[in-house]
């Protein structure tokens, strides 16, 4: 389910995220490529900034953003370092207006990234969980 994303999201580490976001729209080819490269990971909340508009859709694990579309070529993703020289040595491109981390995938054409969509969102999904688990303080015993 698709639901608007709550200001609390927008804030800490989304930040640059969703300030990059403000205003921009996604065409629905690109929004439902997503959805359907994270369809197998249960844990992902999908928000949108104006479905009837066509806006931005983001990915999150809890609170932590890890892909979002907007415009009408492709996603951007967070990936970890290694991920990111890969995906870049194969095409993709460094996308910094979102922060540090993100790389742009094209989906569409001869050089798109729409086959293999579904590999990419879930190493970001992965790292993302990382990233969560790793900021989560011990359990005391």
């Amino acid at each position: 389910m698709i639901k608007r994303p709550p200001e609390e999201l927008k804030h800490g580490k989304n930040e640059l995220v969703f300030a990059f976001l403000a205003g921009k729209s996604a065409h629905s080819d690109t929004g439902s490529a997503l959805w359907k490269a994270c369809r197998d990971l249960s844990d992902v909340n999908f928000y949108c900034a104006d479905r009837n508009d066509f806006g931005y859709v983001v990915a999150c694990v809890a609170d932590q953003a890890f892909a979002f579309a907007e415009g009408m070529q492709g996603v951007t993703l967070k990936l970890r370092e290694d991920m990111q020289a890969q995906a870049l040595s194969k095409g993709a491109k460094r996308h910094e207006g979102a922060g540090s981390g993100w790389v742009f995938f094209e989906l569409f054409g001869s050089k798109g990234f729409e086959k293999e969509l579904a590999y990419w969102v879930s190493n970001a999904h992965s790292y993302a969980q990382q990233v969560l688990n790793e900021s989560r303080p011990p359990n005391a015993l």
